[in-house]
């Protein structure tokens, strides 16, 4: 296995806030996490350039109606 230098202070405070009981899983989930920043800042700098046709209530309604089937 690899090692790398993490910064102890921060990971004992990302440990502590999210109740992580190791440093693996305060990491892991810390990538997770930035992960999804990262996407959702892809996402936003699409802003304007996406042209959208659909009726965004029928879009909705329908999404609605597909999740609460049982």
């Amino acid at each position: 296995m690899r090692m790398i230098e993490l910064d102890e202070r921060l990971l004992n405070q990302v440990q502590q806030l999210g109740c992580f009981g190791t440093k693996k899983a305060a990491v892991n989930t810390a990538l997770a996490e930035y992960a999804k920043l990262l996407k959702r800042r892809q996402l936003l700098e699409l802003r304007g350039k996406v042209h959208w046709e659909e009726n965004l209530d029928q879009l909705r309604a329908s999404r609605h109606t597909i999740h609460c089937k049982k």
